[in-house]
């Protein structure tokens, strides 16, 4: 990535702690959750298919749909979700 930016990696490594990760590994790691939540449709529709026919194309829709269920998974934030909910039934309670 340095490379790539003509810059010296240590000051990668200095931006990328600076903006709260560890270390580079988990900065990649959260980039890769990223691609995979972001991903859209067409995105998906270019991999080229592994199988032919009916059940290739059933295969590759399978693979897709636990793709975007682990993307899904790596980005929901639990304790969010829960003080989202806890809102709304205060609110239905209140009113």
């Amino acid at each position: 990535m340095a490379k790539r930016l003509g810059t010296d990696p240590a000051t990668i490594v200095r931006i990328v702690r600076g903006l709260g990760f560890p270390g580079f590994r988990e900065f990649q790691h959260y980039l890769h959750d990223l691609s995979l939540a972001y991903a859209t449709s067409a995105d998906t529709m270019r991999k080229a298919s592994r199988g032919t026919g009916i059940p290739g194309h059933i295969a590759d829709s399978l693979d897709i749909d636990l793709k975007n269920l682990q993307a899904l998974k790596n980005t929901l934030d639990g304790k969010r979700i829960a003080a989202l909910a806890k809102r709304f039934h205060e609110a239905r309670a209140s009113s």
